[in-house]
């Protein structure tokens, strides 16, 4: 049951750390509206933004697959 545990902490710290990541572009897009464009890389933004989706629904993935695992554990243990 470690193992289950500890794959579901992974997905739960890929979900942090992509939510995070989120953060930080959308701080980028906003203080573009309120400095010059040419002081912020909204490309770069819109990248991390696309990123920061991508790591938080294959976080989401990893640990509703450990929840599963961890409730088969359970089931055959029973």
């Amino acid at each position: 049951m470690v193992v289950g545990g500890s794959i579901l902490s992974t997905g739960l710290q890929g979900i942090q750390k992509g939510l995070q990541q989120a953060s930080k572009a959308a701080d980028e897009v906003a203080k573009a509206a309120s400095v010059d464009f040419g002081e912020t890389d909204l490309t770069g933004a819109a990248v991390d933004l696309a990123q920061a989706k991508l790591q938080v629904q294959a976080s989401i993935m990893v640990a509703k697959r450990a929840d599963e695992m961890l409730g088969s554990l359970i089931d055959t243990q029973a």
